[in-house]
């Protein structure tokens, strides 16, 4: 099932304001089947077309689209939503591999989010490495 990726969206309140918070987890092997891409795709066209019905409000959308995240299709998409990067936006650099099998060691992972939402750190780790708990 979740080969075949999946899209949430919720809204929560943060004080007295609303932010809306989506997951976006593309079909597995985006950054190498034409055909898992595509699926990607439309699941981005199934949040673009989630976010189009609901008012505007601040938005962080949290995606691991197993595509090149900085790629003409990804940024076409976010740019339309008025959203940015903010990974590679703070660093500089998009963020690092997260998965063994992306032998090109491309980020097909990112957060983006709408003006207005001020980020003041952002970032996650590589496959290899974690946070001791």
């Amino acid at each position: 099932m979740h080969r075949q990726g999946r899209v949430e969206v919720v809204t929560i309140e943060v004080g007295a304001k609303l932010l809306r918070i989506a997951n976006i987890y593309g079909a597995t092997g985006g950054h190498v089947s034409e055909e898992a891409a595509m699926q990607t795709d439309h699941l981005m066209g199934v949040l673009r077309d989630e976010l189009e019905t609901q008012p505007r409000i601040p938005t962080l959308i949290m995606g691991d689209l197993n595509e090149y995240v900085i790629n003409n299709s990804s940024n076409s998409f976010f740019s339309s939503l008025g959203m940015r990067e903010t990974i590679t936006e703070k660093h500089g650099i998009p963020g690092p591999a997260t998965t063994r099998s992306n032998k090109s060691r491309q980020a097909v992972d990112g957060i983006w989010a709408t003006q207005g939402i001020y980020v003041a750190a952002c970032g996650y780790l590589p496959f290899c490495q974690h946070i001791p708990s």
